[in-house]
Formats: structure tokens, C-alpha cells, sequence
């Protein structure tokens, strides 16, 4: 497997046309592209169109998908001159851009912030990796991955014209109109971008208790959820049960202002938007899971007096709805469903509680051992560093190696408690007021030189303000062991050379989850390796590490207690090429 990791500025089309036109040309059988909707424009760079109109008319079999809005409206419209139906379609809320043909799959995603959590700007540079695979297995099972998202995508033509006519509403006053759909597919995309639409209110009866599953499954609930959450009013009624209680739990999770009451099931579903359109679809399978199998006809219409009326169909059943007993017994079923996640959750908790603490007992009883067997040798002058008999000098060594690593597994034992308690929510911080952070770092550096003995690697301190300016209020234990995690990342990714320990101060940058303007800056940058660039993206994730001797889980556990103080955590490449910069702020 071949990697090429490039970065280009995304104005630069020519540069990202250039790139990708090999890959483009070789694909003969088979090329699937999907793309987020920012990056639809990509394709239309002369040399990429160029090549895509010469290779279908070659007979390659092309298919794009991504998701239409009205910002890439242009953009995808004239795509859909290039590209037939059959070779273009739209499924909402893609996240990622990659394209596969026969034995390679480009993957086009933004580059790194910097470092400082602030999201790049819509023309930030991008990076473009090219991974070149020669087993086909996994080329086959990238095109089977596409082939799941294409099979719940839609026609892109029609997404289009939909646009289209809402584009209009907002630019003209609108015709009145009333649209009779009989295709089912074409009536399950109305209803989808009628979603998308909604800005002030939506009101949704649906038909019985498999339509909230229905619609979950074509994107209405998620484009609501959207909605609500940026401040529409949402209210759903529908037969409530055990079979769609899930999706209710869902919906008052992801979006608490929808509200959502309970009624006996009708033969149709009604959609108004804005009280100004509305979507109705007449029940033709009751058991049907799948929207477009469903129903029966659709209407679509704008007629300001029959939105009136639907409207008023709409609060009968919702006055109604307020009293329905039905909803008091799915109540009473999430309520247990809860409880019993909550046990759930405690029985975990206790089982890591006991597994670690039965862990630390062995161990420490070793690690006390081993110390008082180190005091005897010390004693006696059979110490590692100093001993002149080969035995006795070993002796030393293994002594040693005992403590260190028993030391290391009592750690690890604190921070696999420390991550089971921050996943059940029961991970708390000790405040205090008055911690001194320059004596903290002061201790760790001498500790640490003492502890590791280095011999080609020098711990250093350098204060950019006074003692009395490191003065914070923080849980003085797990800052010391956020010091301590990346002290050892440093000593075990740097051979030789030295680790720099600062402390600033910056009254420029607000801090996002504080009141406080001003924060401290500690940063700890080594002449290491540096971080690996497939690491990168993930470094502050659970098991992130590419080290046989890390577990993956100090620097997840460091950041947690950073921001759970108000602060960040940031790492980068230092540009001088040697080595990486570790930081974290405190708000003062």
C-alpha cells in the first residue's frame, strides 16, 4: 500500500486538477465519487470535467453522489448536464470526500486547525491523500460501502427541481399551485426537502406507529431536529408505543423543544411547513417500513386555504392528543428503560472499580518490596549507577526495572479508573484555591530526572512570569498528573536532546467555557520524533498511539481534565522540524 499525503490551497484548481487527472483517467470499469457538498465545485476544473466527459464516453461507469443545497445548487445544476440521472444522486448529511475505481480511492478532507480548536474557514487549504491498494478485496468492499449509501440516495434531478421552485418562492411571489404525486419516490424527496425548508414551524400527524419510523429512516426527523435547533417550533403527533419509543428518546435527546404527543392512528400523514405549504400522503401498507412502499398518492400544494384547513385538522388532533393516556404509558416505558440503563451503568462502574482495585493490590505490594530491597543495595553500595561487581551491578539493573515498571502499571491502574469514571459521568474534579503551577512543574522536572536517570536527554525550566503570576485555582492532583503524562511522552519519544518546560501568560484569546480573559499557558516541547501525521487527527482520542509501550489513553485522560477545568489542550509539529510542542491553558 502506497501513501501520498499532500496539502494544496483549494482556490488552487488547477493544482488539485492536476493531482487527480491520473487517477480519473485509469479508472475504465468503474468510478465512484462522493463528495460533501462544499466540495462539488472540485469537479468542475476543466481538466477534471474534461477527463470525466472522456472516460464515460469511453463506457466507464460513473457514479456522484453528495448533498444538494441551495449554496451548491449551481454548481451541482451544471454537473447534471454532464452526468445523466442514473449517474447522479443526492443523499443529505455527508460528511466525507472520496472516490474509488478499479485499484485506488482518494480521500479529500480539511486540513489540521492549529491546534487551537478554531474551525478552518469554508476556503481553507485541503488535503488530498492517495492511497494506491493492490488487493482487491479491499477495493471491492470500499465499492460495497458506496453502494450502501447510493442505495438510500436520491434522484438528483429531482432534488434539483425541487431547489429550483423553492428558490423561487423566496426570490418572487409565488404561483399557487397544487401538485399531484403519484411516483412514490418523487413524493418521499418532496417531503425530505420540505423538511430542509422549514424555518418558523412545522407540524407533522403521522399516519401510526411505524410512519415515525418511516420517516426517520428518510431524513424527515433529522431535518426537523435541524430545524428546531435553529429555533423553528416542531410539534409531531403520532401513535406513541414501544415499537417507535427509541426514536422518541432520540428526538428528546437531540432536540428537547420538539414536542411530541400521542393519538390513535388515521389513514394519512400531514405535513405544514411555515403555514405556508403543506404534504399529505395517503396509508396504503400499514406494516410497511419503507416510506416510498407505504403510501399511496401524494399531494403537494401552496393553496393558502387548504393549508388553512390541514392546519386546523392539525390543533384538533393536537388538542386531543394532550389527554391521551397512551402517552403516560410510553412515559412509564422510557422510564424504565432508563432505569434499567442506569443499573446498567452502575453495575459497569462497580466492575471496573473492583477489577482495578484487585489489579493495584499485587502491585503495589511489589512495588513496596522492590523499594525497600532498593534501600537495602543502597545501603550496601550495590547500586546501579556506581557498582563495580558485574552481579551485584545487575542485580541493581533489575531492581530497577521492577520499580519503574511496577510504578508504570499503578499508573496505568489510576487512569484506566480515571477513564471508566469520566464514560459513566461520575469523574469530579477537587478545586483549590491557590495552586502554585511553577512549583508544581519545578517538582515533576526534578522528580523526573532523579526518577529516569537520563543521560542524553535534560529536563529544563524556563519561567516567562513571576512565581506569583502561576497562581490558579485547579484540582492540584490531576494537574500534576497531566504534567506527568506529557513529561513521559516526551522522555519516551525523544532519544536525546532536551525537554523545555514554560510558562506564559496570554490575555488574547478568550476562553470558550470561562469568564476569565486572562489564562497560563504551559507548554513542554521536546527534540523528539515529532507526531505522527496518521496519528495526528486523533491524538487526544482513546487508544490513539502508535507506540508499543503507550496505552492510548494519557493524553484522552489529559484532555478531559483540561477542559473539564475550563481550559484546552493542543499539540504540534515544531517548525523547526525536530521534535513536537505539547500546551495546555488554564483559565486564572
Amino acid at each position: 500500500m502506497l501513501t501520498i499525503l499532500l496539502t494544496l490551497d483549494f482556490d488552487d484548481t488547477d493544482t488539485v486538477g492536476k493531482l487527480l487527472r491520473p487517477f480519473l483517467s485509469s479508472s475504465t470499469g468503474t468510478l465512484d465519487i462522493c463528495l460533501e457538498p462544499k466540495r462539488v465545485g472540485i469537479l468542475l476544473n476543466n481538466t477534471l470535467k474534461n477527463t470525466i466527459m472522456k472516460i464515460k464516453t469511453q463506457g466507464t461507469r460513473i457514479r456522484l453522489l453528495t448533498d444538494i443545497d441551495m449554496e451548491n445548487l449551481p454548481h451541482c445544476k451544471a454537473l447534471s448536464y454532464i452526468l445523466d440521472d442514473e449517474s447522479f444522486h443526492c443523499l443529505s448529511d455527508l460528511k466525507n470526500s472520496f472516490a474509488i475505481n478499479e485499484s485506488q480511492y482518494v480521500v479529500i478532507f480539511d486540513s489540521e486547525n492549529n491546534g487551537l480548536g478554531k474551525k478552518p474557514p469554508p476556503l481553507s487549504p485541503i488535503s488530498i491523500r492517495v492511497t494506491s491498494i493492490d488487493n482487491i478485496e479491499i477495493v471491492n468492499q470500499q465499492h460495497n460501502a458506496f453502494d450502501f449509501l447510493w442505495d438510500r440516495s436520491m434522484s438528483a434531478e429531482k432534488v434539483i427541481k425541487i431547489l429550483d421552485r423553492q428558490k423561487l418562492q423566496e426570490t418572487e411571489e409565488e404561483k399557487e399551485f397544487l401538485d399531484v404525486i403519484t411516483d412514490h419516490n418523487e413524493a418521499s424527496e418532496t417531503f425530505v426537502s420540505l423538511a430542509k425548508s422549514v424555518r418558523k414551524e412545522a407540524l407533522l400527524l403521522l399516519s401510526n406507529n411505524k410512519a415515525m419510523i418511516r420517516e426517520h429512516k428518510i431524513g424527515v426527523l433529522q431535518e426537523l431536529v435541524n430545524a428546531s435547533n435553529r429555533g423553528a417550533e416542531v410539534k409531531i403527533v403520532s401513535p406513541l408505543d414501544a415499537e417507535n419509543a427509541d426514536i422518541v428518546i432520540w428526538l428528546s435527546k437531540n432536540a428537547p423543544n420538539i414536542k411530541i404527543l400521542d393519538k390513535d392512528p388515521t389513514s394519512v400523514t400531514v405535513f405544514i411547513v411555515d403555514n405556508e405549504r403543506f404534504f399529505k400522503a395517503e396509508l396504503k401498507q400499514e406494516d410497511e417500513q419503507l416510506f416510498p412502499l407505504a403510501i399511496g398518492f401524494a399531494v403537494y400544494s401552496n393553496s393558502k386555504p387548504t393549508v388553512s384547513a390541514f392546519k386546523s385538522f392539525f390543533n384538533l388532533f393536537w388538542k386531543q392528543s394532550n389527554l391521551n393516556e397512551k402517552l403516560i404509558r410510553v412515559n412509564e416505558e422510557i422510564r424504565k428503560a432508563n432505569e434499567r440503563l442506569k443499573k446498567t451503568d452502575q453495575a459497569k462502574d462497580e466492575f471496573l472499580n473492583i477489577a482495578v482495585h484487585e489489579l493495584r493490590n499485587p502491585i503495589q505490594i511489589i512495588a513496596t518490596n522492590a523499594e525497600l530491597l532498593q534501600r537495602q543495595l543502597l545501603n550496601r553500595g550495590i547500586i546501579k549507577d556506581k557498582c563495580t561487581d558485574n552481579d551485584d551491578r545487575r542485580l541493581g539493573e533489575l531492581l530497577f526495572a521492577i520499580s519503574r515498571n511496577t510504578d508504570k502499571m499503578i499508573r496505568f491502574s489510576k487512569v484506566l479508573l480515571d477513564v471508566g469514571r469520566m464514560e459513566f459521568g461520575t469523574f469530579r474534579l477537587n478545586l483549590e484555591d491557590n495552586v502554585n503551577l511553577e512549583n508544581l512543574v519545578l517538582e515533576l522536572v526534578e522528580d523526573m530526572n532523579q526518577k529516569y536517570r537520563l543521560n542524553t536527554v535534560s529536563i529544563l525550566y524556563n519561567s516567562k512570569v513571576t512565581m506569583e503570576e502561576t497562581v490558579v485555582r485547579c484540582d492540584r492532583t490531576r494537574i500534576t498528573q497531566v504534567l506527568i503524562n506529557l513529561l513521559d511522552n516526551a522522555i519516551r519519544f525523544t532519544k536525546e536532546g532536551e525537554i523545555a518546560v514554560s510558562i506564559d501568560k496570554d490575555t488574547t484569546t478568550p476562553m470558550p467555557n470561562s469568564t476569565s480573559q486572562i489564562q497560563l499557558i504551559t507548554r513542554i516541547k521536546d527534540t523528539g520524533f515529532g507526531i505522527d501525521d496518521q496519528i495526528k487527527p486523533r491524538l487526544f482520542e482513546k487508544f490513539a498511539s502508535k507506540s508499543t509501550n503507550g496505552t492510548g489513553l494519557g493524553l484522552y485522560l489529559s484532555k478531559n481534565i483540561i477542559e473539564a477545568h475550563g481550559g484546552k489542550i493542543w499539540a504540534e509539529n515544531n517548525e523547526d522540524g525536530k521534535g513536537a510542542t505539547f500546551s495546555f491553558s488554564l483559565p486564572l
